[in-house]
């Protein structure tokens, strides 16, 4: 028995419906279950000792499904699993966490090393962990997006636009999740610049443009639009291909995609990125390694230097009068998203794993 292990809710990241999709005969199990089930007493608070313990969780949990082969989303669990199950085992590298200095944690060398092969969603973090550690088989493939299921253009903005009272005006958007250093509260997603962006954008258009963003609601950055005085339309979380959400996308004129240096993001080709493509709106986007290996300057997005909030908000308002670059823009993103729809990825995601497993 084939079988993926992922610690992520399906309804928010849909890796789970690619890898099924590819791999008819695979089970997918929620990872967050088995250690809870199959992780030796007690659980250690101290973390280096919790990871081993829930990997461990993890390989005998393998060991009781009698798994023939196993995919694991994320590092947790593929270390011990090699060790103790004598299976194939295939790292999904989502969540890649590099400290300042370009490294792994000692953890995820062993689960990188041990690995029967690793697929990388970023072709940044792949050529970063490539270079410094001994994998044995590799191949990128991101996220992308099911064009099937997710396609703004096709639900219209009408829906959206109708819902929340926005008639004429000119739509900026960010959607995404919110991340932060637990004890110290530091922003990694980029979402903290937003309030400054917003406040920018509004002394030059004034009423003329909307701000909309969907987001868990989080007090930090919230306080901080009250404090810019700044008014924004809140989209709660929803499903990611909820009707509401595609007209969102399709409602919008553009959507912004701050960052940070925080390796797991600066290198990342994050979920929203193909989510942006497939929307139909202006992309304007902070230059990450991440960032360029999908998007190019003046071809389907604007590019602006990182941490730069003023031109930031001078790309946006110089594609609210330049309609003709706008509309460049977009027609250009949504051609290149098609590059990246799941009809193209499954394939290739369902030849890499049968050749690793084959062998």
């Amino acid at each position: 028995m084939l079988v993926y292990i992922t610690p992520c809710n399906p309804l928010r990241y849909s890796r789970p419906l690619l890898v099924t999709r590819a791999l008819s005969n695979i089970k997918v199990y929620d990872s967050r279950a088995l250690v809870q089930k199959y992780s030796p007493r007690p659980i250690s608070r101290i973390r280096s000792a919790k990871r081993i313990t829930s990997g461990l969780g993890v390989a005998f949990s393998l060991l009781k499904l009698k798994a023939q082969a196993a995919i694991i989303l994320n590092s947790l669990g593929v270390f011990e699993s090699k060790l103790l199950c004598n299976i194939p085992i295939v790292l999904d590298y989502m969540d890649v966490f590099l400290k300042k200095d370009l490294r792994l944690t000692f953890y995820d060398k062993l689960a990188v090393e041990s690995a029967d092969a690793i697929i990388f969603w970023s072709r940044a973090l792949m050529k970063i962990i490539s270079s410094r550690y001994k994998i044995k088989k590799s191949c990128y493939i991101p996220q992308g997006v099911d064009l099937k299921t997710f396609n703004p253009p096709k639900i219209g903005g009408k829906l959206f636009r109708q819902k929340y009272g926005i008639k004429d005006k000119f739509i900026v958007c960010w959607s995404g999740g919110i991340w932060r250093n637990k004890k110290t509260g530091e922003d990694y997603q980029g979402s903290d610049k937003l309030p400054e962006l917003f406040k920018l954008i509004h002394r030059e258009l004034g009423n003329k443009v909307a701000f909309v963003v969907n987001c868990p609601k989080d007090p930090t950055l919230f306080k901080m639009f009250r404090d810019a005085d700044i008014n924004i339309i809140w989209v709660k979380p929803m499903k990611y291909n909820a009707p509401l959400r595609q007209s969102m996308y399709a409602a919008a004129d553009i959507v912004v995609l701050p960052a940070t240096t925080y390796p797991t993001v600066y290198y990342a080709e994050r979920l929203k990125l193909f989510e942006y493509l497939a929307s139909w709106s202006g992309i304007v986007a902070e230059k990450t390694p991440g960032v360029s290996s999908i998007l190019r300057d003046k071809h389907n997005a604007r590019l602006v230097p990182l941490n730069n909030t003023e031109k930031f908000a001078h790309a946006v308002t110089e594609l609210y009068e330049n309609r003709d670059l706008l509309e460049k823009l977009k027609r250009n993103a949504y051609t290149d998203a098609h590059q990246y729809d799941w009809s193209i990825l499954v394939t290739k995601y369902r030849q890499f794993v049968s050749n690793t497993l084959s062998k």
